[in-house]
């Protein structure tokens, strides 16, 4: 753990070729570097990168446990006979319930948009898991064709929920980020720059 003035960064060594830092939807502070960095080359990329550090951590949420993030709206939490939705709130019997509905609202999504786009990505898809990730939204096994998305994603815009539906399925034709990756999303969401901070 790396402390830098108010931050507390858990630094990772990787064969990676560049340092790279991550922040959690939590909050937490990750530093991903090259087995040969320096203490200096660490502390200086820290130090360059302190003012995107703190801008990005004043747009987390501070956590209210009385309330929910649902497909991009927040939702104060009641507890009632019976589940359902109203202007500001979400009326459940309990937590497992609204966990389960979910959880199940994003497999519906998850599975309207592949169905809409992997005839044009033409590749198999072996797996579709939906799993706790802290650190991404989705990750694509290209070679094995498995697709794996966070539960969080049900937190956010719907729009946004399509978009990392489309860059995973991207992945099982591009396993990387270069510019023909993006090119190729381009080409079938023109918009999805400006998806990124529903």
């Amino acid at each position: 753990m790396i402390e830098y003035g108010k931050f507390k960064i858990e630094c990772i060594k990787k064969r990676v070729k560049y340092l790279r830092l991550k922040i959690t939807s939590t909050g937490d502070i990750k530093l991903i570097a090259p087995l040969y960095a320096t203490k200096f080359q660490i502390d200086n990329f820290i130090k360059t990168h302190s003012i995107w550090i703190e801008k990005t951590l004043s747009k987390i949420p501070k956590n209210d446990p009385n309330l929910i993030k649902f497909l991009g709206k927040s939702y104060k939490i009641q507890i009632s006979n019976e589940f359902k939705f109203s202007d500001d709130y979400i009326f459940t019997p309990d937590l497992q319930t609204l966990n389960h509905y979910a959880n199940e609202k994003l497999k519906e999504l998850i599975s309207q948009y592949i169905a809409i786009y992997s005839p044009k990505i033409g590749k198999e898809i072996n797996a579709i898991r939906i799993k706790k990730m802290t650190t991404r939204w989705g990750s694509c096994n290209s070679k094995k064709g498995y697709l794996n998305f966070s539960s969080n994603l049900i937190q956010r815009d719907i729009k946004f929920i399509e978009y990392v539906v489309l860059h995973e399925l991207a992945h099982l034709i591009y396993p990387h980020h270069q510019k023909e990756f993006y090119d190729f999303i381009a080409s079938l969401m023109a918009d999805f720059k400006s998806r990124l901070n529903l």
